[in-house]
């Protein structure tokens, strides 16, 4: 069952839909202000199993005015739309399967999607690379947020 939450908090609307493996949030300027447009964000996907990863990676990108779906499992993110999002950030171990096979689903429906991989593993695997740059969490959290900045367009 999927809950709506809409808060105006000064200048700003902040939306969340959230069930038990998928959240959905955005944050957009000027939103509630009259005649403020509400220009439809650009929407990033991360899925991550770890819930303090989501969190840090959605406030921060949320922050700078993106939608951020966030996913903890291969089959939460293998759900979402490829073809409503500006990029996606992909853990490479998601506990129930890998990040590479959500890269494949999501490409397949989005062939030039933008895509890149976090991961705590000491080492990328070659597949990985293969579809977009691998970072390393935590070490290269600002880098992960940085190319998130540069492809959601």
């Amino acid at each position: 069952m999927a809950v709506g939450i809409v808060a105006q908090c000064s200048n700003r609307l902040s939306t969340a839909i959230h069930d038990d493996e998928f959240l959905a949030y955005a944050l957009r300027d000027g939103a509630g202000q009259q005649g403020a447009s509400l220009v439809p964000p650009r929407k990033v996907l991360v899925a991550d199993d770890s819930a303090l990863t989501r969190g840090i990676l959605s406030a921060r990108i949320a922050k700078a005015g993106f939608e951020v779906l966030l996913c903890s499992s291969v089959a939460s993110a293998e759900a979402v739309d490829a073809t409503q999002l500006s990029c996606a950030l992909l853990d490479l171990d998601l506990g129930d399967g890998e990040g590479t096979e959500v890269a494949a689903t999501l490409r397949a429906a989005s062939p030039e999607l933008p895509i890149a991989f976090f991961s705590g593993s000491a080492t990328a695997q070659p597949s990985a690379q293969a579809l977009g740059p691998v970072f390393a969490k935590p070490e290269e959290l600002e880098d992960a947020i940085g190319w998130i900045f540069a492809h959601a367009t």
